[in-house]
């Protein structure tokens, strides 16, 4: 349990600020008082009684002379109204005494600022032990199925309506993600994470996760795509098994959606078995259904077989002329179907918006019911 210290000046900011850390990471033990009394209690911050002292009150306001420790400066974050130096490069110069965080940064980001410092100076990480990670694999089995837009689809209705925190992971060799979320100039990249995660085995940059990925409108978080072939898709089983495991263990996340690539390589095999629940998506067609049963038989003949009990079939794209029949939907339990929707989608410029409250939405709301559904029954 980390001892966080919350000294306000604007006593709404900080009283919000302290109720949102608590709510979010079970990892902090917050406590709050009055910029002003902090200064008259010596105590609060020239003792170990706390980890961290957060305050939005200028640093100018500290009697730096009275503090001959410097380890105790250095566990002062000042929260700033203008844009501060990222984090890690603050972390890199090493010479600040103080550490600097946005003040109007979202709760999750100065979460981040402050897990990543927490390890640079203990060395240790902090644990939200209430938030366990469970992956959902999304699988086409051919192309055009629209695997994608569900798999993102299923991502926003859990985070905007469910309150989950979601990260979005794309297996495709090729992603399209640049064209669903605005990443930014300057954006560090999935392969530069792999290479600090692999090549430079450093875990405090990797602890840093915010440097590497963005979130978007939904608030969910999408790693920084390549420029050309996707990195994920060239990681070995055993690399796959550590990078799977070290953001499972970051415990920022209560769901990671795989967006798998279409066609059943050993490394996708390796994924599924990772998952809690998989959803299937297929084309109302006869090609896809019968590409559907294959792949499950196939999956079931594995050393280790797939439960029906996590499997999700989504019938895609479906066309009013073209319903499901009683023969169709043979062997298919749990069937979902979403209706083709051309309304839900649209190009502003170069990005594609993905609407999910009309027709396209209906079924992610289906699935995301399911998913959450499985969550409760195993919690029982």
């Amino acid at each position: 349990m980390v001892r966080l210290l919350i000294a306000h000046n604007e006593r709404e900011y900080g009283f919000a600020l302290a109720k949102a850390i608590s709510n979010i990471h079970k990892g902090f033990d917050v406590n709050i008082v009055p910029f002003q009394s902090m200064l008259e209690i010596e105590s609060a911050l020239f003792s170990n009684k706390c980890d961290f002292l957060l305050t939005d009150s200028g640093f100018e306001s500290f009697d730096l002379d009275r503090i001959n420790d410097p380890s105790l400066l250095r566990k002062t974050v000042v929260l700033t109204e203008a844009f501060p130096e990222l984090i890690v490069n603050q972390v890199k110069r090493n010479d600040s005494g103080h550490w600097l965080i946005y003040k109007y940064a979202t709760v999750s980001d100065i979460l981040n600022d402050l897990n990543f410092l927490y390890a640079y100076l203990t060395g240790k990480k902090i644990v939200n032990s209430y938030l366990s990670t469970a992956l959902i694999g999304v699988l086409g089995v051919s192309g055009g199925a629209g695997t994608s837009t569900v798999a993102i689809g299923l991502a926003r209705e859990l985070s905007r309506f469910h309150d989950k925190k979601i990260m979005f992971l794309t297996f495709e060799e090729f992603p399209a993600t640049e064209l669903v979320v605005k990443f930014g100039p300057g954006r560090r990249r999935i392969g530069d994470y792999l290479y600090y995660l692999f090549e430079k085995n450093d875990e405090e940059i990797c602890s840093h996760l915010d440097g590497f990925t963005t979130q978007d409108n939904f608030g969910v978080s999408f790693f920084c795509p390549s420029t050309g072939k996707n990195e994920l898709c060239c990681l070995s089983k055993d690399d796959i098994d550590y990078f799977i495991k070290h953001l499972t263990d970051s415990s920022r996340y209560d769901y990671i959606v795989l967006d798998l690539n279409h066609g059943i390589t050993p490394e996708t095999q390796q994924l599924l078995t990772y998952c809690s629940r998989i959803v299937m998506v297929h084309k109302n067609d006869p090609i896809s259904l019968h590409k559907l049963r294959k792949s499950i038989d196939f999956l079931n003949k594995r050393e280790q077989s797939f439960s029906e009990e996590k499997l999700l079939h989504v019938s895609n794209l479906n066309r009013s002329e073209h319903q499901l029949t009683g023969n169709d939907s043979t062997g298919l339990e749990k069937l979902i179907v979403i209706d083709h929707d051309e309304n839900s989608f649209s190009y502003n410029g170069e990005e594609l918006d993905i609407e999910i409250s009309q027709t396209f939405g209906t079924g992610i709301k289906q699935i995301a019911q399911a998913v959450l559904l499985a969550e409760t029954n195993h919690c029982k």
